[in-house]
């Protein structure tokens, strides 16, 4: 009885063993739609709808912020999701900015890549990239000489999207 009981006990072990090994990575489609109602380069913090290999929401903060010598921005963006983070590297280009100089809003459209530069929690180890586009509108204030430098109202759309692995 107890060598039935150790021989049962033993192919329970390796048939978990060979069934239960480490996951692999899930590695597909992923988009993010991320929504700001105040600028991010002054701090404000965007909401996050992630749909693909990672279904999540969360909040997208910028953490830095480099200005190139080409007129692009790399920006950093931490997106903090139940169970971890990623950030996100990206280069932006404005595409197009239109001021109304009459009722001082402006149309802005920017777009470039994005990598994963680093990952926390349970999408540590994260790897991925692709492309993003961005649509804002921002009303200025109005002074004695036109349109003011300081933003009243700032909204924003951004849609990224790409391939993204986790482990």
């Amino acid at each position: 009885m107890a060598k039935k009981l150790i021989a049962a006990a033993a192919a329970t072990v390796l048939w978990v063993a060979l069934t239960c090994s480490a996951a692999t990575a899930a590695t597909g489609n992923q988009t993010f739609r991320i929504v700001f109602t105040g600028d991010p380069h002054a701090g404000a913090v965007g909401q996050v709808f992630m749909t693909g290999v990672i279904n999540a929401v969360g909040s997208d903060r910028n953490v830095g912020s480099t200005e190139n010598p080409d007129g692009s921005v790399t920006d950093l963006d931490q997106v903090t999701l139940p169970g971890g983070s990623i950030t996100i590297r990206n280069v932006e280009t404005v595409d197009s900015f239109d001021l109304d100089p009459t009722t001082c809003v402006a149309r802005i459209s920017a777009s470039g890549p994005w990598t994963v530069s680093a990952a926390t929690g349970r999408y540590g180890g994260s790897s991925g990239g692709g492309t993003f586009m961005a649509k804002a509108t921002v009303l200025f204030g109005r002074s004695a000489g036109g349109c003011s430098e300081t933003p009243l109202f700032f909204f924003a759309i951004a849609t990224v999207i790409g391939t993204i692995t986790v482990p």
